[in-house]
C-alpha cells in the first residue's frame, strides 16, 4: 500500500512538473517578446518592397534584443547596423552601446554623419526602444 502511494505521488509530481514546463514553453515561444518578432516581420515586408540598393536598417537598442540576421536572412539588406557590445574581458573600456546611451547625438553624428544633412550611409528605417526615445525627449 505504501509503495502504491509513493508511486502515485511520483506520477502526480512528474505530471505537475511537465504541465508547468509546457506552460512555460508555450509562453516563451509564442508570447514573450512577440512584439519584436511581429515588428521585424513587418519591417522585412517593407524592406522587400524597396529596391535592394536602398535596403538598410539601424537598430539602436540594447545588445541582442532582436534576432537581426535570422529576421533578414535571404533578403538582400545593404546595411544592417546595430550597437555592438563585445565582452568586457576581451575589449575593456567603453562599448558602442555605452557611447550611444551616454551621448546619442555624438554617436549618430560619428556613425551616420550630420543629423540634418543627407548621408549616403544613413539607414532608413532606424529602430529604437520607446523608453529611450521618451527619455531623450525629456532632456
Amino acid at each position: 500500500c505504501v509503495c502504491v502511494c509513493v508511486a502515485v505521488l511520483c506520477v502526480a509530481g512528474v505530471c505537475v512538473i511537465v504541465a508547468v514546463h509546457l506552460q512555460a514553453a508555450v509562453y516563451f515561444s509564442q508570447v514573450h517578446q512577440g512584439g519584436i518578432s511581429r515588428a521585424l516581420g513587418a519591417l522585412r515586408q517593407d524592406l522587400s518592397r524597396q529596391p535592394p540598393e536602398l535596403r538598410s536598417v539601424a537598430f539602436l537598442m540594447p545588445c541582442h534584443s532582436t534576432p537581426l540576421h535570422s529576421a533578414f536572412h535571404g533578403l538582400d539588406v545593404q546595411q544592417l547596423h546595430f550597437l555592438r557590445c563585445p565582452p568586457q574581458a576581451l575589449f575593456p573600456g567603453t562599448t558602442e552601446t555605452d557611447w550611444f546611451y551616454a551621448r546619442p547625438l555624438d554617436y549618430l553624428h560619428h556613425i551616420f554623419g550630420p543629423v540634418n544633412s543627407p548621408h549616403p550611409d544613413s539607414p532608413s528605417p532606424v529602430c529604437a526602444q520607446r523608453h529611450f526615445l521618451q527619455q531623450q525627449q525629456q532632456q
